[in-house]
């Protein structure tokens, strides 16, 4: 077995030490740990954060305010013994396994409690993916050379490079569901059992809809349904039973992934879907001033240090990259005839149509958006890797083809107009955007890196293109080389931007809190930012996440803060009109409807609010130290009360009454469905009080109340989940068996 495998261990030893290289600056440098920037709370022994080049290194801040925050509550959570449904400390409680960004029930998620945990999450990401792909690849019949390449640009796609949050989940899983389409093709015609060559769909298909982040995983789903199709030429007789193979094996997928399936769906009905609610991202693109960024990723500069607004703005709304080499070897690919027409034709045309669509493109924009949920998907951020993916899956044709049957007349035709054209078109494009960059010393720096580096791959896939035949292995050693450290230097970049090494939050503030709060909540207003409290586990009222619960999101707009904006971001932070309306000045305003849900703390950063205005409210200060300035507010409801009963709360979801008669008990949680409660033991009904907060009646005596949670059908779906395992180990012991 050694002996059959050993070229292919080696191969996939080369991919890991490559993602480890290109993450090595993260492992010994700086420190990517979201906290240190997220959380708003300041570094032991530092002023402000130290590191190694300008911007940033990584694009949305959701790789701490969700993935690392609301993903830690939910591991801890597995780990105590419990199911990761809800969240006491986000909001008035929140649910965490049903606002999918967690991740909940994500088996990498567990690595985000452990020290380093966040960049273990992220290697392993990288490692699934490019081991995928040479897999894939492989499955495909490419050889080793071209498959390692592929692994090592797919492992080190722009999406990973840029993205650190939910979004760049799902995609480690790509490559393993275009596996799993190839092992259902070419096993249809030997097996007349679909789920034994099924397996490697259905869970790779499951896994990416646990991994968290729903939008990138249908758009991948499209992708690879495209792919499906494709590869159903050339099967001729057995093509209706590839068809079956594939749905059954699709549906066992899906009710594998039932537990996260299921509670996502039902919430939708009853939440605030922000700019996803509605037909605002219809037309919703990239400016065509970011296509360089694309392919030539740091033409303007480092990430998110523009020097224009415009290309601030597509910093941030953009997918990932492409890296140059790809591009040039795709072209290259087009003409691949080794492999079959059809699956080269869909490549590309899915690379062109999707990048279209990416930059809004007017006529591709509207017939895109007959698909479903186009129109409130952000289409043109998620679908990025799967135009990297369809590149990469080119480019390593392309080796293949050139390692094999040489380069044909096409390909030089093609790669000398296409070049040309990718450079004048890039070039032009840059150029107009030079008058709008304000620091053009750091951005001439930025270019000639960029130029450098694009002209080193061209002039090496030039010398493969061009070169006599007997110089073939030497060119295709030194592309092979070169495109592999072009992918490693690219990705490597966004991580100077990060904390440099040691660095550590000073969670003073943190502390006293966890001593003090009790039941209760608090606000803050900069340091401990929206849903860090769920990090900390400590409950604090401000949210950042989606989607929203409709009746807190009706509550934040209508009592809480009014000018706000889009209660998705209730961060203490944002205002419609930060002159007019400060978040400072709307809590001072609307105090009390602050203490009517238990809010006992407001946190500021130092000088935060003035004296004037916290005597003015009552506030008292309490803590004040590096930076951090914590008031209590006078007399917060507090978490449980009744009007006849004295309450003792044991926990949030245990407690005991004693009630000289008959009475209520008011619990200020979130009034949610799923939600059940218990009075020794009988079941009673939780009604709704004050629109948002929960209800129970009380008989005279003692009483054991417990509240419980469980999204409504989730034991069904968990059912659904056992029954398709049982499915699934039942099959492979039969064939085994047999």
């Amino acid at each position: 077995m050694w002996k059959r495998y050993k070229r292919d261990i080696y191969a996939l030893l080369v991919i890991v030490i490559c993602i480890v290289l290109a993450n090595s600056i993260s492992i010994f440098l700086t420190n990517p740990n979201p906290v240190l920037k997220r959380s708003g709370l300041p570094l032991m022994g530092q002023t402000d954060y130290t590191r190694y080049i300008d911007g940033d290194n990584t694009i949305d801040p959701n790789d701490g305010y969700t993935k690392q925050a609301l993903g830690t509550a939910a591991a801890r959570q597995v780990q105590a013994g419990d199911m990761p449904y809800w969240n006491h400390d986000e909001g008035i409680g929140f649910p965490l396994l049903a606002n999918a960004q967690s991740a909940a029930l994500f088996p990498l998620t567990l690595l985000l409690t452990v020290q380093g945990g966040f960049l273990l999450f992220q290697l392993a990401l990288e490692l699934i993916a490019g081991v995928g792909m040479y897999l894939f690849l492989r499955k495909l019949e490419l050889d080793r050379r071209a498959s390692t390449v592929g692994g090592v640009l797919f492992g080190l796609c722009g999406t990973f490079a840029w993205l650190a949050n939910a979004v760049c989940n799902p995609v480690a899983f790509l490559p393993w569901m275009l596996l799993g389409i190839e092992y259902l093709r070419n096993g249809t015609a030997r097996t007349r059992h679909p789920l034994c060559i099924g397996v490697i769909f259905s869970l790779s298909l499951a896994l990416s809809l646990y991994a968290g982040f729903p939008e990138t995983a249908y758009l991948n789903g499209l992708f690879v349904l495209g792919w499906a199709l494709v590869r159903t030429v050339g099967l001729e007789g057995s093509r209706w039973r590839y068809y079956m193979n594939l749905g059954l094996s699709g549906c066992v997928g899906l009710l594998l992934a039932a537990p996260a399936i299921v509670p996502f769906v039902q919430t939708l009905s009853v939440s605030h879907l922000g700019v996803h609610d509605g037909e605002a991202l219809k037309h919703a693109g990239l400016s065509w001033a970011g296509l360089p960024m694309m392919f030539v990723p740091y033409v303007y500069g480092a990430m998110s240090d523009a020097g224009s607004i415009e290309l601030l703005g597509t910093w941030f709304s953009i997918g990932g990259y492409v890296t140059f080499a790809a591009l040039l070897l795709a072209l290259l690919g087009m003409f691949a005839t080794k492999y079959p027409r059809a699956v080269r034709v869909f490549l590309v045309v899915w690379a062109v149509v999707v990048t279209a669509r990416i930059f809004a493109a007017p006529l591709i924009t509207d017939i895109l958006s007959v698909l479903p949920a186009m129109k409130e998907t952000a289409v043109y951020r998620y679908l990025t890797p799967t135009v990297v993916c369809a590149v990469v899956i080119l480019a390593a044709m392309a080796l293949d083809h050139v390692a094999h049957r040489g380069v044909s007349r096409k390909m030089r035709y093609t790669f000398g107009a296409g070049t040309a054209t990718f450079v004048i078109v890039i070039a032009l494009i840059v150029w107009s955007q030079i008058p709008g960059n304000t620091d053009t010393t750091n951005y001439k720096r930025w270019l000639i890196l960029s130029v450098g580096i694009a002209g080193v791959v061209v002039g090496a896939i030039s010398y493969l293109v061009y070169a006599p035949r007997r110089h073939r292995r030497i060119a295709l050693a030194l592309v092979t080389v070169v495109v592999i450290a072009e992918a490693v230097v690219l990705f490597a970049i966004p991580q100077l931007a990060a904390t440099k090494r040691p660095a550590q939050v000073e969670d003073g503030a943190v502390q006293f809190l966890r001593t003090n709060l009790d039941q209760q909540r608090f606000i803050s207003f900069g340091p401990i930012q929206a849903n860090y409290g769920s990090y900390f586990g400590i409950a604090q009222v401000n949210n950042n996440d989606l989607p929203v619960p409709t009746l807190w999101a009706d509550h934040i707009t209508n009592k809480l803060a009014p000018e706000a904006g889009d209660p998705v971001n209730f961060t203490g932070v944002y205002s419609t009109d930060l002159a007019k309306h400060p978040p400072i000045q709307e809590f001072l305003a609307n105090i009390d409807e602050y203490r009517k849900i238990g809010v006992k703390y407001a946190v500021f950063g130092e000088n935060g609010i003035t004296e004037a205005q916290a005597a003015s409210a009552g506030l008292v200060r309490v803590y004040d130290r590096n930076t951090v300035w914590v008031y209590e507010l006078p007399h917060p409801a507090p978490y449980a009360e009744s009007d006849l009963c004295t309450i003792q709360a044991q926990t949030r979801d245990q407690m005991t009454a004693y009630c000289h008669e008959a009475g209520t008990l008011v619990r200020r949680e979130l009034f949610y469905p799923g939600w059940q409660a218990t009075v020794d033991g009988h079941q009673v009904d939780i009604q709704q009080e004050s629109d948002i907060f929960q209800k129970i009646s009380l008989p005279k005596g003692e009483s054991k109340i417990t509240f419980y949670y469980a999204p409504p059908n989730i034991v069904w779906s968990w059912i659904l989940c056992a029954c398709a395992c049982g499915i699934l180990i039942g099959t492979l012991l039969w064939r085994r068996l047999r």
